[in-house]
């Protein structure tokens, strides 16, 4: 059976019948990103010199569960999960660091968010939460994330040429 998404990055190109669609979005959109960016970056000051906290292990473990690192979350029973990547080949631009494998094990808890029994990184214990906040964050941005954004464009192909209107944007 032929796949019905092409996996391919040379499918990132958009054809000529979406180009209204993408130019109706820059027109009503930069001025409006323009204004964002500039709100963006009063924020980000703000929130670094009068706000930022060291992360607790129930921000850790929010993050984790609510982005796409979820689909890689393994449910041990009773509350517990583990999140494990092994085989990476992620090395950083800034340091000489690589990212071969990490592991954290952790327990749900509703009321008070959970708590992080151990997380090992490249085989050491690692208990420091701002690292492995550091350590996860780099993962998701670097490899998780971006690879979803490949299926992307072979995707809304699919959903335009088969007219799968359900899918489509609300007017």
């Amino acid at each position: 059976m032929q796949e019905l998404i092409e996996k391919s990055i040379v499918n990132c190109c958009y054809k000529e019948k979406y180009q209204k669609i993408f130019l109706e979005n820059k027109i009503v959109q930069s001025p409006w990103m323009a204004l964002k960016l500039m709100f963006g970056l009063l924020y980000s000051f703000f929130v670094y010199f009068f706000l930022l906290q060291e992360p607790q292990d129930a921000d850790i473990i929010t993050y984790v569960e609510n982005t796409t690192l979820a689909w890689l979350l393994v449910d041990l029973g009773q509350g517990k999960c583990c999140l494990e990547i092994d085989g990476c080949k992620i090395k950083s631009f800034s340091s000489s660091a690589a990212l071969k494998s990490f592991k954290m094990n952790f327990t749900r808890n509703p009321t008070e968010g959970g708590s992080i029994q151990t997380f090992y990184f490249n085989g050491v214990k690692i208990t420091d939460r701002t690292l492995t906040m550091e350590i996860i964050f780099f993962f998701h941005t670097s490899s998780a994330h971006t690879k979803s954004h490949l299926y992307s464009n072979g995707l809304t192909d699919y959903i335009i040429d088969n007219n799968v209107t359900k899918l489509f944007p609300r007017p």
